[in-house]
């Protein structure tokens, strides 16, 4: 009868390391797959935010053409020269 449950305390205590290292063998799978996923979603982030940037870049380079060519028109000059010469006029009148 001691024999029996010597060998039952025995079957337990194997249980447990057996679940335990199963435990562990899990974690480290479960872990390993984090990692890749945080150096792909890192990666996907980054190239992101380049492609942004790209974007933003040649947007902005798109409106400087656009406003340079605007100040250098004709129209655009003799309109902002018009705009001037009357806030003289007004501010000549106002003293």
């Amino acid at each position: 009868m001691e024999i029996l449950a010597k060998m039952a305390q025995q079957m337990a205590h194997i249980e447990k390391k057996l679940d335990s290292k199963a435990d562990t063998e899990k974690m480290a799978v479960v872990e390993e797959a984090v990692k890749v996923l945080d150096t792909k979603i890192c990666g996907e982030y980054g190239a992101a935010v380049k492609s942004l940037e790209k974007q933003l870049s040649s947007e902005m380079q798109n409106m400087r053409t656009m406003m340079n060519g605007e100040l250098t028109n004709l129209d655009t000059k003799d309109s902002i020269t018009e705009v001037e010469e009357k806030v003289v006029k007004l501010a000549e009148t106002v003293c």
